[in-house]
């Protein structure tokens, strides 16, 4: 049947007169003998190659075929027998009997024996093949999830790498700045260079100059301090000169004052002794004027006054040395 549902022009012309299943096509299930006679009875023999591709694309087409032939009598007998069950169906006829026919299955069959063998063998083929086809579809669903999960984990890396770019760039972007600030900088201190440098040529101009005059400075320095050497040399005989004679002086004058010295001392002496001897006579006369004064304060008034001395010349009468 086609995409419309009707049936197909082949059906039509060649009508079906067995089925085949899946079961006749088994790889274990070899053809019978008398098969394989008849078949070499009706039909030469004819080789088709296994990797003849038209030959096994018109095969495949015949079994497309007959599949479909195979669904549509399913279908027409399916149809019937849901008719039989609900009394529905009824037979027409015409007035007229058709005469049945006996017709030979290997006579009416489309497919010959030999094309059923080599149906077996693309079968078995294909079989094979969709095996290795079957390991190696798992190999790659397995390959494909282990793809799928380093994809993940890439597309994971790659987000990561493209966040750290985009930080990179900023940071780029920074650095960009900083070096356009950095060249103003540079420029600036490449005109800040060249006045140092001209700066630099006259303070080594100037300190040529400079050079010159302490080489100068340098002569004189050492036509002072031979002169300096000479005068500190002469100073210093002068002070051991002046300390010669300053000790000569000082051991002079000390013979002088340790002579003034004895001397003052044999005074101070014979003075000591000389004011000893009056403190006794001047002790002596004291007493001997307490005496004179309790004997005469002693006396009558009237006797003292035929004297004429009074108590009062009496208690003023001292003596002086």
């Amino acid at each position: 049947m086609d995409a419309t549902g009707k049936p197909h022009w082949v059906e039509e012309l060649f009508p079906v007169t067995f089925t085949l299943d899946s079961a006749d096509l088994d790889l274990d299930t070899q053809p019978t003998d008398i098969d394989v006679q008849k078949a070499d009875k009706k039909e030469p023999e004819t080789k088709i190659s296994q990797f003849d591709l038209s030959s096994i694309k018109n095969v495949y087409e015949r079994v497309l075929l007959m599949t479909q032939i195979e669904e549509e009598e399913r279908e027409k007998e399916k149809r019937a027998k849901e008719l039989r069950k609900k009394g529905e169906l009824k037979f027409r006829s015409r007035g007229c009997q058709t005469e049945t026919v006996p017709v030979d299955p290997e006579d009416s069959a489309i497919w010959s024996t030999k094309e059923i063998s080599v149906l077996r063998s693309v079968f078995r083929t294909a079989k094979e093949q969709n095996a290795k086809l079957k390991h190696v579809a798992e190999d790659l669903d397995r390959r494909n999830k282990e793809l799928e999960t380093r994809c993940k984990n890439q597309a994971k890396a790659l987000d990561s790498r493209n966040k750290s770019l985009r930080e990179v760039a900023k940071a780029n972007e920074r650095l960009k700045i900083l070096c356009d600030s950095l060249k103003v900088d540079s420029q600036k201190a490449g005109c800040e260079i060249e006045e140092l440098t001209a700066e630099l040529r006259h303070t080594k101009s100037l300190y040529s100059e400079t050079c010159k005059d302490l080489n100068v400075l340098r002569k004189d320095h050492d036509h002072l301090r031979l002169l300096h050497k000479n005068v500190m040399v002469d100073m210093e005989n002068q002070k051991q000169e002046f300390l010669r004679e300053h000790r000569l002086r000082e051991e002079n004058i000390k013979l002088l004052y340790e002579n003034d010295i004895s001397d003052l001392q044999r005074d101070l002496v014979s003075v000591t002794a000389e004011l000893e001897k009056e403190k006794q006579e001047h002790y002596m006369t004291k007493k001997g004027l307490e005496h004179l004064r309790k004997h005469f304060s002693s006396l009558p008034t009237e006797s003292a006054s035929s004297a004429f001395i009074s108590e009062t010349d009496v208690t003023n009468l001292d003596y002086y040395p």
